[in-house]
Order: C-alpha cells, then sequence, then structure tokens
C-alpha cells in the first residue's frame, strides 16, 4: 500500500523575510505517520498570486503500514519563488487538502503575512 505523499511546513527564520525575498527557507515534515522520518523531498510547487503565494512540497511515498506517529523531522530545504515576495503571505499548499486541513497546524494555511498595519 502506498501513502499519500503529502507534506505541511514551516518557514525556517521568519525575520528574514521582507518584501524583496525570492527564495525562502522551509522544514517540510511528512504529515502522516512514518517512525519520525520524513524522507525524501520529492516535488516543491509555487503557485504566485496577487495577494498570496502558496508553497506545496511532496515528500517520497511509504510503501507498507506499520508506522507509528511519534512526530516526523523537519526537512530543511530553499524554495525559489521566482520573483519578489513584495506585500503577499505565504501559504502552505497542503492546507488545502482535506487530511491536512483537519491538522492543528492548518487552522490556518498562512505561514507568513506582511505587517500591513
Amino acid at each position: 500500500m502506498v501513502r499519500e505523499s503529502l507534506a505541511i511546513w514551516e518557514i525556517s527564520s521568519p525575520e528574514t523575510l521582507d518584501a524583496d525575498v525570492e527564495r525562502v527557507e522551509i522544514e517540510v515534515s511528512r504529515l502522516g505517520c512514518s517512525n519520525g522520518e520524513t524522507g525524501d523531498i520529492t516535488e516543491v510547487d509555487v503557485v504566485a498570486g496577487e495577494g498570496q503565494i502558496a508553497i506545496r512540497a511532496s515528500v517520497e511515498p511509504l510503501y507498507g503500514s506499520a508506522y507509528n506517529c511519534l512526530g516526523n523531522n523537519a526537512v530543511p530545504t530553499t524554495v525559489d519563488l521566482g520573483e519578489p515576495l513584495g506585500d503577499r503571505e505565504l501559504i502552505d499548499g497542503a492546507c488545502e487538502h482535506e487530511r491536512a486541513a483537519a491538522t492543528r497546524i492548518c487552522e490556518t494555511s498562512v505561514r507568513w503575512a506582511a505587517d500591513r498595519s
């Protein structure tokens, strides 16, 4: 049985982000149980919109079904946004998936928002 390779992410150093940033350091974690191991990142998709940039990460699939849920490690990676961040929000695209949407980390998909005060 192949487990879906859904992953969530956090920004490594949010204090380094500003409107001019075009590359973001994130830490990716497999959403499902996998004996504490996230595995290799297989794909990172970036979709830039007018008010937000969505990043969705995938990790290698799992085979079998006997995994404990100890909490998975975070795998660092650099994401090229393809253009400056500007005043757009960075959101976790995995939170659109029903399995991720039901988790605490996806209570909000926003991982970073410019100070708009």
